[in-house]
């Protein structure tokens, strides 16, 4: 990334995070120039290589499964650097090894494209959380209620659906949620475009608590909220807990609006809520409706649980293995799954 979040960026400058190379504080106002080399070597056909952000700049060698590529020093970083490397056989399961150069050691990272068939639940439920707090305002809240409406537009026939607009406090659509329907949907817009920062804190704890409280453990449909945030919200390590503990029962999907959205823990509230996390980045426009259905097609699988990596270890007198993330709380058709772990002697793992 090129950029913090303004109110962040003396407690990033702050945090020491390597010690292998000097550190370079970058003030506010500096003009971000970097140059960067890298070589890949992929187990299948290199496809395509593209850059986002320096795709004009890229200067580029490849072979089929081989490439350098490099950007020049004095390169502008602009608002970050992305890289995107399309593969053939991508679905292909695959693990990789590496041993540690002096220490009997080794790390492995798995990638699972899991693919199975299930049934679409007869009915199912969407709650969307709006988020109208006071740093919402400005680009923010614009892009929320764009990625709002998106969801309302997409959201499949004979689904439910209610919208809360969230701050300090919260106010609900409708009491309880409604059948998608050309009324209920009218409504539903209304609110959202209605909709102002002006609401407070950032209490996301709140409305998602009593959604905790409603839920029925034998409830014939899953309940899924869909969060559009900035992703500066209040209580961070209760909230996460407090999603942690309802995912069988209720999903938590988000979407980070804003050009300084906190990513890091909108990914790891959509983590432990057995959901999936998507940032609405306002430079690629064309990408919102993609990334809005993908989501809506993931809340429409059916909730997985007692989901584990087992690990095949040749050697039974050998330290047990270290994985992360720990426990895998959402598997979803044809989506990327990566685990890493620190696991002595393994040839093998299944998902």
């Amino acid at each position: 990334p090129g950029s913090v979040a303004p109110w962040s960026h003396a407690a990033a400058l702050n945090k020491d995070t390597q010690a292998d190379v000097t550190r370079v504080d970058v003030g506010l106002s500096e003009k971000g120039e970097f140059s960067v080399q890298v070589a890949l070597e992929m187990p299948f056909p290199i496809r395509t290589i593209l850059s986002p952000t320096h795709g004009s700049q890229l200067l580029l060698k490849k072979t089929d499964t081989m490439a350098v590529l490099e950007l020049p020093v004095g390169s502008d970083l602009g608002d970050g650097f992305q890289l995107q490397i399309g593969l053939a056989e991508i679905h292909v399961p695959r693990m990789w090894v590496e041993n540690h150069d002096e220490r009997d050691s080794q790390a492995c990272m798995l990638t699972f494209y899991p693919e199975f068939d299930a049934d679409p639940p007869a009915k199912n439920e969407v709650l969307i959380m709006l988020d109208c707090s006071n740093s919402m305002k400005g680009a923010a809240l614009q892009e929320a209620k764009k990625v709002a409406l998106l969801v309302l537009h997409s959201l499949p026939d004979k689904w439910l659906v209610n919208v809360v607009r969230f701050g300090t406090g919260y106010h609900e659509l409708f009491p309880v949620s409604q059948l998608k329907s050309k009324s209920n949907l009218s409504a539903a817009r209304q609110f959202v475009q209605a909709s102002n920062a002006d609401m407070g804190g950032t209490e996301a704890w709140r409305p998602l608590h009593c959604q905790q409280l409603l839920v029925s453990a034998d409830q014939a449909w899953p309940k899924n909220i869909f969060l559009i945030s900035d992703g500066f919200l209040s209580e961070e390590l209760s909230l996460l807990a407090s999603v942690s503990q309802t995912s069988r029962h209720i999903r938590l999907f988000t979407f980070g609006v804003g050009p300084t959205a906190n990513r890091h823990l909108l990914r790891s509230l959509a983590r432990v809520g057995a959901g999936a996390a998507e940032v609405f980045d306002a430079k690629a426009k064309s990408k919102w409706e993609r990334k809005v259905r993908s989501q809506i097609a993931k809340s429409g699988q059916p909730v997985l649980t007692s989901v584990e990596v087992a690990w095949r270890q040749y050697d039974d007198d050998i330290s047990p293995p270290v994985q992360a993330p720990h426990q895998i709380v959402s598997l979803f058709n044809g989506s990327r799954q990566v685990i890493y772990g620190f696991v002595p002697n393994c040839t093998q793992a299944e998902l």
